[in-house]
């Protein structure tokens, strides 16, 4: 535009017609005019080619901004498939491992039980009777079997051998405490020997009120590995029928447990009560 009113300006025109011939300007008025003119002509090129290239940056640099949206979008939506649909994104848990993992959390539930019970024993002396009894060692609670070897000679007597000789009144002084025991420990140098008296109907009474605490326990173990089961199981991205089938697996497995608690603490009772 401006190279345009420069050049028309050397001709005056008016209404699209020449105007009546002019003076000719002075001569150095002439000669600014004409490097003027000069130095248009050869910038316009350069001009123009710099706005053409800055154009071309602008639209590369939309079109980059647009690739990089859609493959944000196709990320969250999954790998495009040959046909150009997306496909299914992958579920984040596989349903089968956390049911697998659930089960073993039961699994071992059961297992404590079923060896807390079996400790709970009336009628005689045992060799093993005492392996769990707490000992207070340093300010430390040390089970007895790390500190002593325990025998049965009869039923109605344990003979406990301490290891070290230094803690023989450590040992003796947890047998006395032994809870729904009602044991009188004596000390024979590094030996203690343990009348086991015959057990009353109270003391079997409190050993069956201890089996139902061992049971319930095993209970708020099973329940804590099928709530995070399930918690895992609905975060893991699966479908309405994948989590339902899951479900209901879980759910079974769940039942089948605290079914075999209740047999186990059934059993037990009964031992204990009879006599």
């Amino acid at each position: 535009m401006r190279l345009g009113r420069l050049l028309r300006g050397a001709v005056p025109v008016a209404a699209g017609r020449p105007l009546s011939p002019v003076a000719p300007p002075p001569v150095a008025a002439a000669g600014r005019l004409a490097s003027r003119q000069a130095q248009l002509l050869r910038t316009a090129p350069a001009t123009l080619q710099l706005r053409r290239t800055l154009c071309a940056a602008a639209a590369a640099a939309a079109a980059a901004a647009a690739a990089g949206k859609d493959r944000a979008g196709g990320g969250k939506r999954g790998k495009a498939t040959g046909d150009g649909d997306a496909a299914p994104a992958t579920p984040a848990v596989d349903p089968e491992e956390v049911l697998r993992a659930g089960k073993e959390r039961t699994r071992e539930s059961l297992e404590r039980l079923d060896a807390k019970l079996a400790q709970l024993r009336v009628g005689g002396a045992e060799a093993n009777m005492l392996d769990d009894l707490p000992v207070l060692v340093g300010g430390k609670r040390v089970p007895l079997s790390q500190l002593a070897s325990v025998a049965a000679p009869s039923a109605k007597q344990l003979v406990v051998t301490v290891h070290d000789a230094a803690l023989v009144g450590d040992v003796s002084k947890a047998i006395a405490a032994a809870p729904h025991m009602s044991l009188v420990p004596q000390v024979q140098g590094a030996v203690i020997e343990v009348g086991v008296p015959k057990t009353t109907k109270e003391q079997r009474e409190a050993k069956a009120k201890q089996a139902a605490e061992l049971a319930e326990a095993a209970k708020t173990g099973i329940r804590n590995a099928r709530k995070d089961a399930h918690a895992r199981l609905h975060k893991g991205g699966l479908t309405q029928d994948e989590l339902k089938r899951a479900d209901k697996q879980l759910q079974a497995a769940t039942d089948a447990a605290n079914e075999k608690v209740a047999a186990l603490l059934e059993k037990k009772k009964q031992e204990l009560l009879k006599g």
